[in-house]
This record gives C-alpha cells, sequence and structure tokens, in this order.
C-alpha cells in the first residue's frame, strides 16, 4: 500500500506499507524529496510507480519503479493530475487541464511511455476512474442543479425529544 506522507523539511512524501507478520506492517519512504509527491498508484504488476510530482514547478506525471525508485520517467509534458492504470498495465491515464489523457505504456524490462492522446473533457467533481478494461471510465458528476448551501439552526432541540429517552 502507498500512501502520503506529510512533513515539515520535505513536504507530501510517498511511503509504503511492508508486512512484517500477520499482524504486523512497517512504512518506508518511497519517494521522499522537496518537490511534494503525490497520487501515488501501483502498476498491475507492482514493479512501477505512477505519480504525481512539482519538482518542475507544476504537477506532472512521472513513473518509477518500485521499490528502489532509481529510474524515474516523466509521462507528463503539460502537466497532470490523478494517474490511473488499465489492468494489464499497458496504458495510464491522467488529467491534463480538464482533459482525460491516455498514454501507452510498457512494463517489461524497462518503463517506457509513447505519445499521449486527448480522450474527453472530464467535467463535473473531477472523480474518475477507469474500468479495467480501460475502455469505459466512471465519472462523478452532479445531477440537477445544486441547492443553495443553508445553515439550519434549531433552538432548543432538548424539547423535541424530551420523552423519548431510552429506559
Amino acid at each position: 500500500m502507498l500512501y502520503r506522507r506529510n512533513r515539515a523539511k520535505t513536504g507530501g512524501d510517498l511511503w509504503y506499507l511492508e508486512k512484517v507478520s500477520d499482524n504486523e506492517w512497517t512504512g518506508h519512504p518511497f519517494l521522499e524529496n522537496v518537490s511534494d509527491e503525490n497520487w501515488g498508484r501501483f502498476s498491475p504488476d507492482g514493479g512501477y510507480v505512477a505519480y504525481v510530482s512539482r519538482e518542475s514547478g507544476q504537477d506532472k506525471v512521472y513513473v518509477c519503479d518500485f521499490p528502489h525508485a532509481e529510474r524515474k520517467t516523466p509521462v507528463s509534458k503539460n502537466g497532470g493530475n490523478s494517474p490511473h492504470w488499465n489492468a494489464d498495465g499497458s496504458e495510464l491515464f491522467y488529467v491534463e487541464g480538464n482533459v482525460i489523457v491516455s498514454v501507452p505504456v510498457s512494463t517489461t524490462a524497462e518503463f517506457a511511455a509513447g505519445q499521449a492522446t486527448a480522450l474527453f473533457p472530464l467535467s463535473g467533481s473531477g472523480f474518475w476512474d477507469v474500468f479495467p478494461d480501460g475502455k469505459r471510465f466512471l465519472i462523478v458528476e452532479p445531477v440537477g442543479e445544486r441547492p443553495e448551501p443553508s445553515i439550519h439552526v434549531v433552538l432548543n432541540w432538548h424539547q423535541k425529544f424530551r420523552g423519548r429517552e431510552r429506559r
């Protein structure tokens, strides 16, 4: 499991959990530097991690070998966020601006990324996922008009519950 750990010196870092025994797990740093990494996702074979880093001054998608983090490959050229792998690891999806982008990738021997292709605009909340086949997407969008936010203040609320106490 990958997770983000915020630290004063390095900002957001990616760490992973390693199982030590049946009931014990230990956290280890995976990517720990001052560039603020997040959105870590394992490739289906577990040999690579797609993540977002701000090392260039803007959020971009990178892929790095796991667990050693020795070879880092930039995937997005014009910024990117929220990477997702398809089920067989042959394609990586991410959001560039407000567009979902697809990149063919290879995870055999060494990681290699092909040319990015814009698929369609991402609207709504920005929450999305890709089905294992890589051909269908789940995108959370609001239905209908959003109600105006409101605050309801209830005075003497205890009076409404008087007589309903459990005995």
